[in-house]
């Protein structure tokens, strides 16, 4: 013979299926959210790989080398001269976000200038294809700050990037972006720093480049 009915028992069960439901969506959840924000360059790149990556990338965000002119400048015979720059900079790839051939990074060097051994960052978006560079945006470069204020104003400049915000906050702001500002912008299309005529630091700019 059946058993009675329960309904008490019955609304427990389905009250408990709907509880595990719920907690596997929110888990689902978070480890989506979690990879949408995961800027470990590990999780893209190999070591190897990042070891290119940051010479390709040095090419763009280090002075070029005095004797050449400033086209032939990504030659792959000033490779090793941009590495030796890389790495007496102390260059490191310190997050990376990648959506198709778009990668957006976050590179942190020593600043030979200091005298406090501090730091700066460059944040910019760049097009990957067969493994060159073809279309590059410096989007920032902070200015020198100790390690601890550095990660995390470049941090906060780093995912305002990623997710397409409007970064007008930040322009003109000197404590957390040196360049661009009123005076300089990035030209995409000659990939280098440029300075408009009613620019403050126009006479300075051979000096403060490196394009000359």
């Amino acid at each position: 013979m059946p058993g009675k009915f329960c309904p008490g028992l019955f609304y427990q069960a389905i009250m408990f299926q709907v509880k595990s439901a719920i907690v596997l969506l929110l888990g689902f959840i978070a480890a989506a959210g979690f990879s949408c924000t995961d800027y470990n360059p590990e999780r893209y790149k190999s070591s190897t790989e990042l070891n290119d990556l940051l010479v390709r990338i040095s090419a763009y965000t280090e002075k070029k080398p005095r004797h050449i002119s400033y086209t032939d400048r990504f030659n792959t015979e000033y490779r090793a001269y941009y590495q030796r720059v890389a790495g007496n900079l102390n260059s490191r790839i310190e997050q990376l976000y990648v959506s198709d051939s778009l990668h957006y990074f976050l590179l942190i060097k020593n600043e030979a200038k200091s005298l406090y051994k501090e730091k700066r960052a460059v944040g910019g978006i760049f097009k990957l294809e067969r493994d060159s560079i073809v279309e590059m945006a410096i989007q920032f470069i902070t200015p020198m700050l100790a390690e601890e204020e550095l990660t995390r104003k470049a941090s906060e400049l780093f995912k305002s990037m990623v997710k397409n915000e409007n970064m007008d906050e930040y322009f003109g702001n000197p404590a957390y972006m040196e360049w661009p500002n009123p005076n300089v912008s990035y030209d995409k299309a000659t990939n280098r720093w440029v300075f408009p005529e009613n620019s403050e630091l126009a006479v300075f700019k051979d000096i403060m480049t490196g394009q000359k």
